[in-house]
């Protein structure tokens, strides 16, 4: 294997289902009215076939975006959390999408997994 160039020994190879950290974006703009039925049930399904140890949180964008639960809970692996999260605000704005990604990825330094 390598990296930038270099040779590296694998340490560590494992097939096994580890914890890992996962935020989920969502498209809450206007443009996904119809469609926020298909897309909570495709998030919710991820949720309840994961690692029950998974770190999730959600990131919800439209004109602006919204991230996680409430200020105690950053990350949340239970689907009824993340149901009423995902269902808590109606679709309308436009789309911030760059603006979720960006607001995700800094939400993952805070989790305490590698992945």
């Amino acid at each position: 294997m390598f990296e930038d160039g270099q040779r590296q020994n694998i340490r560590l190879f494992r097939h096994e289902d580890t914890p890992v950290s996962v935020g989920l974006a969502v498209d809450n703009s206007s443009s996904m009215r119809r469609k926020r039925a298909k897309v909570t049930d495709a998030a919710l399904a991820f949720v309840r076939s994961s690692n029950p140890q998974d770190q999730m949180f959600v990131v919800k964008f439209n004109d602006r975006v919204i991230l996680g639960f409430p200020a105690a809970t950053l990350f949340s692996a239970s689907p009824s959390e993340l149901e009423n999260f995902l269902n808590g605000v109606s679709a309308s704005g436009r789309t911030a999408l760059y603006d979720a990604v960006e607001e995700g990825l800094a939400h993952l330094k805070v989790t305490h997994w590698d992945r």
